[in-house]
C-alpha cells in the first residue's frame, strides 16, 4: 500500500537515494516520489491517506465509509458484521472505495463463504474459508 501513496513533490528530496549498479557506472541519483518502507512517518501517512479517502468519498458507501475509518490496522482490514448481507455489503463497499483511491483490498478471508463469492481467488487470503483451521493462520502485519 504504501508504495501507492504519493508524496508531494515538495517533499520529494527528502526522499532522495543514491543507487550503483555496477561498481564502474557512476552513482544514480533518485527521489522517491511514493511514501516508502520504514521511514519514521510512512505508518502514519499511510493511516491517514486511507481516514482522507474514507473523509472525501465515505459518504457514498453506506457501509464501506464507515469501516474504512474503523477497521485499519496500518494497511490491513479487520471487521465483521452481525448478518452475512451486512459483511458482503461491507466487503463490496470497501473496495469499490478503496478502488477510488488506487488501492485493492487482497487477502480476504471470512468464515462463511457467501462473503468471498466474487472474489478472485488470488485475492483470497485462507484455503479454509468456512472454517478457521486451528493450524492456519491468518497474519495482519505478522501478528499471528
Amino acid at each position: 500500500m504504501y508504495r501507492q501513496v504519493l508524496v508531494h513533490s515538495n517533499d520529494t528530496p527528502l526522499q532522495r537515494i543514491f543507487w550503483l549498479f555496477r561498481e564502474t557506472d557512476p552513482i544514480q541519483e533518485y527521489e522517491l516520489i511514493t511514501v516508502t518502507y520504514c521511514l519514521g512517518p510512512s505508518s502514519f501517512l499511510a493511516t491517514r491517506t486511507l481516514k482522507q479517502l474514507a473523509n472525501d468519498e465515505g459518504s457514498k458507501y453506506l457501509h464501506g465509509g464507515s469501516v474504512l475509518l474503523k477497521g485499519f490496522y496500518v494497511d490491513d482490514f479487520m471487521g465483521g458484521a452481525e448478518t452475512i448481507y451486512e459483511a458482503t455489503q461491507q466487503r463490496k463497499e470497501l473496495g469499490e472505495l478503496l478502488v477510488s483511491g488506487g488501492f485493492q483490498l487482497r487477502k480476504w478471508t471470512a468464515n462463511e463463504t457467501k462473503v468471498l463469492e466474487g472474489i478472485p481467488i488470488d485475492q483470497i487470503g485462507t484455503q479454509s474459508a468456512i472454517r478457521f483451521d486451528s493450524n492456519e493462520a491468518v497474519k495482519t502485519l505478522d501478528i499471528a
